[in-house]
């Protein structure tokens, strides 16, 4: 009988503690987001497996993974080939308009000395807003390139598109996420 009542009794003490408790442990593992968060930035994120190539017919390959895109092209593919990611966007916050900062996307290359990506558009539905050449290293590691906004701009809609030039028919691209900082 007394087990009966000591072990929810126990149970709710330890619950307690861990909730009260974990404030400060968390606190201490990271402060950035916490300062971040106080600061009004916000970042959202879209997951690789949203990309979409302009040209479907053009690939050979475009399977969707849990992490993002693998992308091969036919041989009427090679050269250059526009990828697009649309970007969740909140564009008014508690009555705020919320501006764009940086536009990032992640991308890899099989062989990434001669297939890469090389250009980077940031649009919206009423057209280009954002141009800007890739710079890519040449090699086969995961990389990420953004676009910095300086001031900020507020747009209603956001995507991201990246010319992406492909050398032959056997490397391969591995598209990730695509991500925007916002401030207020």
């Amino acid at each position: 009988m007394k087990s009966r009542m000591i072990r929810p009794a126990v149970l709710a003490v330890l619950v307690l503690l861990l909730v009260s408790g974990s404030v400060p442990i968390l606190a201490g593992a990271s402060s950035a987001p916490d300062t971040r968060a106080s600061e009004g930035y916000s970042d959202l994120v879209n997951y690789g497996t949203a990309w979409v190539p302009q040209y479907r017919n053009k690939f050979s390959a475009w399977r969707p993974m849990g992490w993002g895109i693998e992308a091969k092209v036919k041989a009427a593919g090679v050269g250059d080939q526009w990828v697009h990611i649309p970007i969740p966007l909140m564009s008014v916050e508690e009555g705020t308009f919320v501006k764009i900062a940086y536009v990032e996307f992640c991308a890899k290359s099989s062989n990434g000395a001669v297939t890469k990506p090389i250009r980077m558009h940031l649009r919206t539905d009423a057209g280009l807003f954002g141009d800007q050449a890739v710079v890519w290293a040449a090699n086969n590691n995961r990389q990420c390139f953004g676009i910095t906004l300086s001031p900020a701009v507020w747009r209603e809609s956001l995507g991201v598109s990246v010319l992406v030039h492909f050398a032959n028919t056997s490397d391969m691209m591995t598209f990730y996420k695509a991500w925007v900082h916002l401030v207020p």
